[in-house]
């Protein structure tokens, strides 16, 4: 039975969760209500990793039997043989649903999302919804965590807080990246990406990228350099900071460039308005090709010819918070990256 699903333009972005109704706590922060009490949750967990196998056993037993939650996995965690053959799981073996790889078949049924992992895992999960994303709740086990603020030891209670209706959400931006080749004429059929964090380019070989960077048309600069980085705020404290770039506050409305070791001395990282178009092309005398990733996955090459457009996407990534965004971020960049410590 599919959740009935609400829907909220705000701001020029697309909310879609079955939450009947929000009431604002900060300047972006919502309060999450839910409209019906049956809830179907995706429960996401890190690779290859046997810490995370424990969390996902014991966070499954606990929704289904204790809260009566629908709980959906991924259709190759349902196949591991580890998940097969954990005596504890057994006796809810049965009432697991997998989860369909499919933003139109699945996004009028996952209410929530729970995420074991770090931020790599939330960047995957983040994947799996190229258009609407359900609110996630992640917990850190990962070597990072900076986008992950909840221990699993008390996942318990703050899981009963989201079931509950008493947690907030804060909309993470991302952004829609379109990759046309030359060999598409008529730019009908451009490569598709949201990303969440950042888009890299790097070079390929031994030789410096030469790209033309515009925005909304107007011609910005020519970047000889090891690579670009484009970053949102929420990827502000990723790779674009190793570049040197900024940290920007995640409700920020902008975009960072950076390069990665430039040619030039005075190139420094710029941020420009999230609502414009950038479009980034190989100069005409580029040596070599470059390598493009989408959120550190998705590996694509940029040709002479070829554009990529860069735009705010209208489908955010409710996060939910464990305390306030305001909170959360700072407690993260200290804890994380010990900022200012």
């Amino acid at each position: 039975m599919k959740s009935i699903i609400s829907y909220f333009l705000i701001a020029g972005t697309i909310l879609s969760t079955a939450f009947c109704g929000y009431s604002e706590t900060t300047d972006c922060d919502l309060k999450l209500t839910w409209s019906r009490k049956k809830l179907s949750v995706l429960v996401v967990k890190k690779k290859d990793d046997e810490g995370a196998v424990n969390a996902l056993v014991d966070v499954i037993i606990w929704l289904i039997q204790k809260k009566r939650v629908k709980v959906f996995v991924e259709k190759a965690v349902a196949n591991d043989l580890i998940l097969i053959n954990n005596l504890k799981l057994s006796a809810v073996r049965q009432e697991l649903s997998c989860f369909e790889n499919d933003n139109a078949i699945m996004k009028d049924t996952i209410d929530f999302i729970i995420c074991l992992g770090g931020d790599g895992t939330l960047l995957y999960t983040c994947s799996l919804f190229q258009e609407t994303v359900p609110p996630i709740i992640s917990f850190n086990l990962g070597s990072m965590g900076f986008l992950a603020p909840f221990s699993i030891q008390h996942f318990q209670k703050d899981i009963t807080k989201v079931l509950e209706g008493c947690a907030t959400i804060f909309r993470r931006d991302r952004i829609a990246c379109k990759l046309f080749k030359k060999e598409d004429d008529l730019m009908e059929h451009p490569i598709h990406f949201t990303v969440l964090n950042d888009v890299a380019m790097r070079r390929i070989s031994s030789s410096l990228t030469n790209l033309n960077v515009y925005h909304d048309g107007y011609f910005v600069t020519n970047v000889q350099a090891d690579g670009l980085i484009i970053s949102t705020a929420t990827g502000s404290t990723a790779y674009s900071a190793s570049s040197g770039a900024s940290l920007l506050y995640p409700s920020v409305q902008a975009i960072l460039i950076s390069t990665i070791c430039s040619h030039s001395l005075t190139s420094r990282p710029i941020m420009v308005p999230l609502d414009g178009e950038l479009k980034i092309t190989l100069h005409p005398a580029s040596r070599e090709n470059v390598s493009v990733v989408f959120d550190n996955k998705n590996d694509q090459e940029l040709r002479i010819g070829d554009s990529l457009y860069i735009t705010k996407s209208v489908y955010p990534v409710p996060t939910i918070n464990s305390e306030n965004q305001i909170t959360d971020w700072f407690s993260s960049l200290a804890k994380t990256l010990n900022w200012n410590v």
